[in-house]
């Protein structure tokens, strides 16, 4: 038989026992109850970001979320955008992965003008639970003033070049400095080996031709000739190939009559 004693000492482990294992569970309810609590359907990630100025006027719109959206729910009365200027944007929404909306307006947003926002909880995950909260960010396009200002740094250069443009004191020199600017461009960021831009007069007509020429290989050269009229465009085609030194067959296809197969010899005198 157990002595009174030893019940008494059983009786305390078992209540000792039992206390532990209550602050035990106590203890994991409230270590882990946040994790349950935060472990909900919502906005994680925006682009453009929540108040960010200077955005460009064709600005995709990204929405990341915490867990996987049903797409069914995704449309442009659960998803609100607006801009200050132009009222309800129309666009495209598309699904690049479960977790993110893609959004593609149809036209440009106006210069300056704040775009707003708004997912409401309509937007189900797939498991058909709602946003946490209504989810509003806005943020504003970059406005004509600020284009211009890239549009200069970008093709402009350096402040020499700018200050020419802007003088509007050498007509000559400013057509110039434009022209060598957009040939270098042309040159250093699309891969053309060759750039020329030329103005001349054709009869009554101001004309304006652009030249992109290609190396195919150290003794052939391909040529497109895009020259701009008032009236009509013309575009010719070139390939210039070199037998000699001083000696080319050039071969032109054209939209008039410049045309044919000629036979270049240079001289010396």
């Amino acid at each position: 038989m157990i002595s009174e004693t030893n019940y008494k000492i059983l009786t305390l482990f078992s209540v000792q026992a039992e206390i532990v294992r209550r602050g035990m569970a106590v203890l994991f309810f409230f270590l882990f109850l946040p994790i349950f609590a935060n472990a909900q359907f919502n906005v994680i990630e925006t682009s453009p970001a929540a108040g960010v100025a200077e955005v460009d006027p064709s600005e995709a719109i990204r929405i990341q979320l915490s867990d996987e959206l049903d797409p069914s729910t995704v449309d442009q009365g659960t998803i609100r955008i607006k801009g200050s200027r132009s009222g309800q944007i129309a666009g495209t929404f598309y699904f690049p992965n479960r977790k993110e909306i893609l959004f593609i307006p149809d036209n440009e947003y106006f210069s300056g003008e704040l775009i707003t926002v708004q997912v409401s909880q309509d937007v189900t995950s797939k498991i058909g639970e709602p946003l946490e909260t209504v989810m509003e960010f806005s943020f504003r396009v970059v406005s004509s003033a600020q284009l211009r200002m890239s549009v200069d740094e970008t093709i402009l250069g350096n402040r020499s070049a700018q200050s020419i443009i802007r003088s509007d004191q050498d007509p000559e020199l400013t057509y110039e400095v434009l022209l060598g600017r957009a040939e270098d461009l042309a040159v250093d960021r699309l891969g053309i080996d060759v750039v020329r831009v030329s103005s001349y007069t054709v009869g009554l007509e101001r004309a304006t031709a652009i030249q992109t020429g290609w190396y195919l290989s150290p003794t052939t050269y391909f040529v497109i000739i895009h020259e701009v009229y008032e009236t009509t465009p013309r575009t010719l085609f070139r390939l210039e190939y070199a037998l000699k030194e001083n000696m080319e067959i050039i071969l032109t296809q054209g939209n008039d009559r410049r045309q044919g197969i000629d036979f270049l010899l240079g001289k010396d005198y």
